[in-house]
């Protein structure tokens, strides 16, 4: 600790012989950091942007973090920094240590959660439907999420949440003990020197959209992600990850309660490798699932995934599964994400996948119409279909963004039109206000066409909507 004061005592002594003088625009003199800026600012250890600014909020990336380092390690000299370094580690793990335990205590037993609520004006400019024109509202929805977590040790915890879905006036009549409660425990560990993590939770498993009313047709299909009835177990065995897990499926509520439909037994490898000279942190993960009803229904599927960031703030994905040894039961997928690479507040999410028409057998049996996941507007993806969809956000200001989405449904062979199964388009555009870190205004309008329902069958839907989290 007294090198570490001798460091700092050196490096601001040789701070007031710099002579420079510089003034940010957006740092104000009474600003609470203001002093620390300008001071790290004569040190040379940072600088401001050419346009005369500081740009305090902006994030600190790895790069800018060696930067600084190397420039306190130039002035303080190499004696002793071998020593400095290692009381440095030793007090930021313990710091890192003593946050860690602070925020669970902090966060054991509160209640947290979301609230959002929407107006709906339906088919305004577009809207016709099979039977003719469309309703055009207004509706309105609402959606609760709120969970209660609870700390049992430092290794153990229980979290029960409560989320109403599309109960709240989309059409949803759900029964409030077995689909909007669900329950999820977490217990860490080591076994013969081998750390372990067991997840346990019992859960309606992810629900779909399907209202009845034709004022929202776009949004049919949007996914509610829910824990399952599962239990699983993970470990690491050097830089390799293992985990394996058991599902229930289709657990009767009514005639027999507690009867499980069918079972999937889950088991996937995870391990990371900076081999290839382009995909830097390459993580590639290999498993699959063996889905089990009786001894004539059953149904295994296999599945890689790679995953890189090849450079800062860029990110690649990529998949590749089969069901079985023919095409139509294989399926690939890729995405593409930039987050404020240019440092100009523009985020970018690209997502193409196609799925072979008996990738997943008897999805209504097995229950796995999941696995194909879902578009950018949220909604699941049938097999059979090519799918390519773009999520762009720029942030205009700190409060305030727009953001556009885009989503095109091809038939299996790439075509779009009327005789075309599960051809569709979908396009949104959002106006996005923060009035404070909890509270988001929403406006935005969606345009959506279904040309396998009828020739120029489309909906559009104007929404007005805010979101709070607590």
């Amino acid at each position: 600790m007294k090198n570490i004061l001798l460091v700092l005592t050196i490096l601001l002594f040789a701070a007031s012989y710099c002579a420079a003088e510089t003034k940010f625009k957006d740092l104000p003199d009474n600003h609470w950091a203001s002093s620390s800026v300008y001071t790290s600012v004569k040190m040379g250890l940072m600088n401001g942007y050419p346009d005369g600014t500081f740009r305090g909020n902006k994030p600190i990336t790895r790069y800018e973090v060696s930067s600084i380092v190397s420039k306190m390690a130039d002035r303080a000299g190499t004696t002793g920094l071998k020593k400095l370094s290692e009381e440095l580690k030793m007090e930021l793990k313990a710091i890192k240590s003593e946050i860690a335990r602070m925020s669970m205590a902090a966060d054991s037993g509160t209640i947290n959660g979301s609230y959002e609520q929407d107006i709906f004006l339906g088919n305004l400019l577009a809207g016709s439907t099979t039977t003719g024109q469309a309703s055009k509202g207004p509706a309105v929805y609402y959606r609760l999420i709120t969970g209660l977590k609870k700390y049992l040790s430092d290794d153990a915890s229980v979290k029960i949440t409560l989320d109403t879905m599309d109960s709240g006036f989309l059409g949803g009549v759900e029964n409030i003990s077995t689909r909007l409660f669900d329950v999820q425990a977490k217990l860490k560990g080591n076994i013969v020197l081998l750390p372990f993590e067991i997840n346990a939770s019992s859960g309606p498993g992810p629900q779909v959209l399907a209202s009845p009313s034709d004022i929202y047709q776009g949004l049919n299909g949007y996914i509610y992600w829910r824990p399952w009835n599962s239990v699983s177990m993970s470990t690491e065995i050097g830089a390799l990850i293992l985990n394996g897990s058991y599902v229930a499926h289709n657990v009767d509520t009514v005639l027999s309660p507690g009867k499980v439909g069918s079972n999937q037994l889950r088991g996937f490898m995870t391990f990371g490798t900076d081999r290839f000279p382009i995909l830097h942190n390459l993580q590639v993960n290999i498993g699959g699932d063996y889905f089990y009803v009786d001894a004539s229904t059953k149904y295994t599927r296999g599945e890689i995934n790679f995953k890189s960031t090849p450079v800062e703030k860029i990110g690649l994905t990529a998949m590749f599964a089969a069901g079985g040894s023919d095409t139509q039961s294989m399926a690939v997928a890729a995405t593409f994400s930039m987050n404020d690479y240019f440092n100009s507040g523009t985020n970018v999410l690209i997502k193409a996948a196609k799925y072979g028409s008996t990738y997943l057998r008897d999805t209504a049996t097995f229950d796995s119409w999941w696995i194909t996941g879902n578009d950018v507007f949220g909604r699941t993806l049938p097999v059979g279909i090519v799918n390519i969809g773009a999520d762009i956000t720029q942030s205009l200001s700190e409060k305030l963004a727009v953001r556009v989405l885009g989503d095109v449904r091809l038939s299996g062979n790439f075509s779009y039109g009327k005789d075309k199964p599960n051809s569709s388009m979908t396009y949104e555009g959002d106006i996005l206000y923060s009035v404070t870190q909890s509270l988001v205004l929403k406006t935005s309008y969606m345009i959506f066409f279904n040309p396998t329902l009828l020739a120029d069958s489309s909906s559009d839907l104007l929404t007005l909507g805010l979101k709070y989290n607590f």
